[in-house]
């Protein structure tokens, strides 16, 4: 199923008319050209693959969680079922790759690594939806309080247990090969099922997955991951991957899942595939920041005045069109992000796992590691479609 490129998204908060970054907007004067191009490259691309459908058993597990915990502002029904959503793409992926089947003592060297799990509720689905099976890691910069960690849950309370000093022990040392110091590293481990759950307190940045276990499979997931964020988390990935070519061991990226989102805080350095824009003639800072505006703008249900007034050449297109941009811009960040991955033998694909009434924040990147950098012929960077 093909997904519409100018569908309407659902409303969200509006940029600042006083931001700085918005004056960086294309001018009445080269506006139409812009959004031409804009159009001309989406056209070229594959289209995204449909994997919206309900998810019941999800949902169930999803309220059990949230029965188990004081009351956050994640039980809302539209962050629920974003969340069972991913959680069914995800843990689909993961059986049709063979890495996840119905013998614990099968899946005792997979790990999910959650990426910005915040109060972990994503991490925590999955952990159930697995049946307690396999291990789970959520690694997030900030101690997130009222978490969904099971430790905190009137079941964890009642039946957890310590899976031992010496394992917390390893954790620790392997954390302690992120690659800059400066990183936070805090970990507990505990567990009421036959697999572990770990949270690790990291930047995304310092953090060296291979280092995380001493062997083992990872599936590293993020459910939202905002701005560059994505782009640190990518960059992590391919790093394993890069590791793994060369013979250390450790932890290997086997799959990755990550839904980008706040494209608005993203900044034209930290973008991962420079590169690919500019052979659309889109790259730089100003119209970088063009397309970031424009996906930010397709969320809205309508355009404020000042808004018009503020970016003179909006006043070119009705807001259809601005949507339709918006929409194909997005479209084409996530390509380069994608494109990258494939340079570095991951098969890439861009998957809607929700219907954009339910979040515009709808697409989630999945890649699988099918060679290693060793093993890719010059010259096919950019042979998959």
């Amino acid at each position: 199923m093909v997904v519409n490129l100018m569908s309407s998204g659902k409303p969200s908060s509006g940029l600042k008319s006083d931001d700085p970054k918005n004056c960086s907007f294309f001018s009445t004067q080269s506006s139409r050209n812009f959004a031409a191009s804009i159009f001309r490259a989406a056209a070229l691309l594959p289209p995204i693959r449909d994997d919206t459908e309900s998810h019941p058993s999800a949902m169930t597990a999803i309220a059990d969680i949230i029965g188990q915990h004081p009351p956050t502002w994640q039980e809302k029904t539209t962050n629920t079922a974003q969340l069972a959503s991913l959680a069914m793409t995800v843990v689909k992926k993961v059986r049709e790759k063979g890495l996840l089947v119905d013998d614990p003592k099968e899946n005792a060297e997979m790990v999910f690594v959650d990426l910005g799990a915040g109060k972990a509720l994503f991490s925590r689905l999955i952990y159930e939806m697995t049946q307690r099976n396999v291990e789970i890691i959520a690694v997030d910069r900030e101690d997130a309080l009222l978490n969904y960690d099971p430790k905190n849950s009137k079941l964890g309370l009642r039946n957890s247990m310590d899976v031992g000093s010496a394992q917390k022990q390893k954790v620790a040392e392997n954390c302690e090969h992120c690659p800059a110091t400066k990183a936070t590293l805090k970990t507990e481990i505990f567990s009421y099922g036959n697999a572990a759950f770990t949270r690790i307190l990291a930047d995304v940045v310092d953090l060296n997955i291979n280092a995380l276990r001493n062997r083992g499979k990872a599936v590293v997931v993020a459910k939202h991951l905002c701005g560059h964020a994505t782009d640190m988390a990518l960059s992590r990935c391919i790093s394993s991957s890069l590791k793994h070519a060369e013979g250390a061991k450790g932890l290997t990226v086997e799959i990755i899942c990550i839904a980008p989102c706040c494209h608005q805080k993203m900044r034209w350095h930290n973008y991962s595939n420079q590169k690919f824009l500019e052979s659309l003639g889109l790259g730089g800072k100003k119209m970088f920041t063009s397309l970031v505006n424009l996906i930010q703008l397709s969320r809205h249900q309508n355009l404020k005045k000042f808004e018009y007034r503020k970016w003179k050449g909006l006043k070119d297109f009705d807001f259809d069109t601005i949507k339709g941009l918006g929409r194909c811009s997005r479209r084409i960040l996530e390509e380069g992000r994608l494109r990258l991955l494939r340079e570095q033998g991951f098969h890439a694909e861009l998957v809607s796992y929700a219907d954009e009434s339910i979040t515009p924040d709808n697409l989630v990147i999945i890649a699988e590691r099918v060679q290693s950098l060793q093993g890719k012929k010059s010259g096919d960077s950019h042979s998959e479609k």
